[in-house]
């Protein structure tokens, strides 16, 4: 039994890095350091896991009328204006 829940549970991390499970998406309109604003997400929460393009991910950490704040967690490459972000729901 425990090598089913094995392969589910490999699944699941599968389509997590693979961003499979987006949930909403939105656009970066500024990068400050390890902060980027973002424009365009919808129903999102404080701490909620987010994805940049598979470029960085982090967390919401400010929610204002038209725009989020992200701080950044992890960054493999230079984020620019333009990139799509990814809410994971997690």
């Amino acid at each position: 039994m425990s090598v089913m829940w094995d392969e589910i549970a490999a699944e699941v991390m599968k389509s997590i890095n693979d961003e499979e499970n987006v949930f909403s998406v939105g656009r970066v309109v500024n990068v400050s350091n390890n902060v980027v604003e973002v424009a365009g997400l919808k129903d999102v929460a404080f701490f909620e896991t987010i994805s940049v393009v598979n470029k960085a991910k982090g967390y919401i950490s400010a929610i204002f009328e038209n725009t989020v704040n992200v701080s950044l967690i992890e960054k493999k490459e230079d984020i620019m204006v333009g990139d799509k972000v990814y809410t994971l729901n997690k």
